[in-house]
């Protein structure tokens, strides 16, 4: 199986990108407030609590971002195929850990920035990269049968299965 098609890279950067330009016009310049998420501004320590689990999560999304493109491509081939079912390191507790981490970034700016249209760029985003991995399992199904069928029933696709 070749590299996944899709890194997120650039079309993750562009809905984010326009979702936070459209947060900041309609917010900053048009003055329209009724675009904040009132429940996270509803007093200061929800606020604040937000933002605070909001900045974890940015931090924790690029650290798992950042290793799992690492293991991903430590993993391949020269020839930038897939020879193996990776079941180690990250993929042992998460079957998509890249995915995973742009989902948590995407979504920790809702609650920095707590704004509707970012929530609905996030539901746009999540919904895309399950639509992706999904295509990537059939791939890695028809490829690797049994082994990877095997995997998915011990791993979970983006959070781990405690209880397997």
């Amino acid at each position: 199986m070749n590299k996944r098609h899709i890194h997120g890279g650039k079309f993750f950067v562009i809905i984010l990108f326009l979702c936070s330009a459209l947060s900041f016009v309609f917010i900053i310049w048009i003055k329209a407030n009724n675009l904040y998420i009132d429940i996270l501004e509803s007093n200061k320590w929800i606020s604040i609590a937000s933002t605070v689990t909001g900045s974890f999560l940015l931090i924790f999304g690029c650290i798992l971002g950042y290793a799992s493109h690492e293991v991903f491509n430590k993993t391949i081939a020269m020839n930038g195929k897939i020879n193996h079912v990776m079941k180690s390191g990250l993929y042992k507790w998460v079957r998509h850990p890249f995915y995973l981490s742009l989902i948590l970034i995407t979504g920790s700016m809702i609650l920095i920035l707590k704004s509707y249209i970012l929530l609905a760029g996030w539901i746009i985003i999540t919904g895309i990269l399950v639509s992706e991995a999904r295509k990537e399992e059939k791939k890695l199904l028809s490829t690797f049968g049994a082994e990877y069928l095997n995997y998915q029933q011990k791993t979970g696709q983006f959070l781990p299965k405690f209880f397997k």
